[in-house]
């Protein structure tokens, strides 16, 4: 299946074994070869606060700027007709993250572009800039960083979630011309 590309994002709690093991499985279950974009455990504690900042805060964790680039390319490869993402969990709460962050380079702009980091829950924003985790070496994403992607491109994009624990997952485009 060369004109596709298939990702599989893990949840929380796994390790580099289990995530080989899911992502052979996943493999073996849909006869595709598949990217595993791995979000490595630091322990239960830690991949849970983690969980709350990119569930909570909307903010554009490590995993979900480690996560955007893969799937980013293979939309913008012309010979990819389908791209899939299979998240699992936490996966889905990244996921959701990386949607707002494709939302961001789409080429014309939603028209609520603004609300793409909107509060949870449909709360106002505060007026003031909440705290927000640093990584080392990690630049802050930008969407300026990144060639527009058009809504062709983006209508290659499949998302399959189980487990989700994403508050919102918003589509980006209704369909393609109307459609």
């Amino acid at each position: 299946y060369p004109d596709e590309a298939w990702f599989f994002g893990n949840g929380v709690a796994t390790n580099d074994s289990v995530a080989r093991a899911n992502s052979a499985s996943l493999s073996h279950l849909f006869h595709r070869p598949l990217t595993m974009i791995q979000n490595s455990t630091d322990s239960l504690l830690l991949d849970l606060l983690e969980c709350i900042v990119g569930k909570g805060w909307y903010r554009f964790t490590e995993a979900a700027t480690k996560t955007f680039p893969p799937i980013y390319d293979a939309l913008k490869r012309e010979d990819k007709r389908r791209v899939v993402v299979i998240a699992h969990s936490q996966g889905t709460i990244i996921m959701a993250t990386v949607l707002k962050m494709l939302a961001a380079v789409l080429i014309p702009p939603p028209e609520d572009r603004e609300l793409a980091l909107e509060a949870p829950f449909g709360a106002e924003a505060p007026l003031y800039a909440p705290p927000e985790f640093v990584y080392p070496d990690q630049d802050p994403w930008r969407a300026e960083d990144f060639v527009p992607l058009t809504e062709q491109e983006l209508a290659k994009l499949e998302v399959y979630c189980f487990a989700n624990c994403a508050n919102t997952m918003k589509a980006i485009l209704a369909g393609v011309d109307g459609k």
